[in-house]
């Protein structure tokens, strides 16, 4: 078991495997192009992300702990600089899937896509996908978190601005 930073929620190693399952079953995006075992061994953010976001449905009582300790280890990888489709995607994740009084949606997609721009997502792909399985599945992720997250930043501007 493992305690949640900042509550006294502990988190079962079962936990995690039941909410990946629950969201992987809805169809949830994420949950569909990463495996638990590939997001814990690469992204600690997104698994935070995916299971504070999911918990709004699945297990409401630690939620509010979830996402506080999304919210933080979020908060320290953009102040330290970390770039990478993880960081994009989480940040995405918990813009879309906030609380009703979180006003941080507009900073968190300015991030997003600022991130995106630093790690060349906006360039098209001039060439055919890599021999290596795990390659290709990186570059398509890039490419399809590129997309969503280009859509996702036209609604936020339609929305804001009209």
């Amino acid at each position: 078991m493992t305690l949640i930073p900042g509550s006294s929620h502990t988190l079962t190693p079962s936990l995690p495997c039941w909410i990946h399952n629950v969201s992987h079953d809805s169809r949830h995006t994420l949950m569909a192009v990463h495996t638990l075992r590939q997001l814990r061994e690469s992204s600690t953010i997104l698994l935070t992300a995916i299971l504070a976001a999911s918990a709004k449905f699945f297990h409401r009582t630690i939620r509010p702990a979830l996402l506080s300790h999304a919210q933080t280890i979020l908060n320290r990888s953009v102040l330290v600089g970390e770039c990478s489709t993880w960081t994009i995607q989480a940040l995405m994740l918990l813009s879309a899937w906030k609380e009703p009084t979180d006003r941080s949606s507009w900073v968190k997609m300015g991030i997003a896509i600022r991130l995106g721009y630093q790690l060349g997502l906006h360039i098209p792909r001039s060439g055919p996908l890599p021999a290596d399985k795990h390659q290709a599945r990186l570059l398509m992720d890039s490419e399809r978190t590129w997309i969503v997250l280009s859509c996702k930043w036209f609604n936020h501007i339609t929305s804001f601005l009209g």
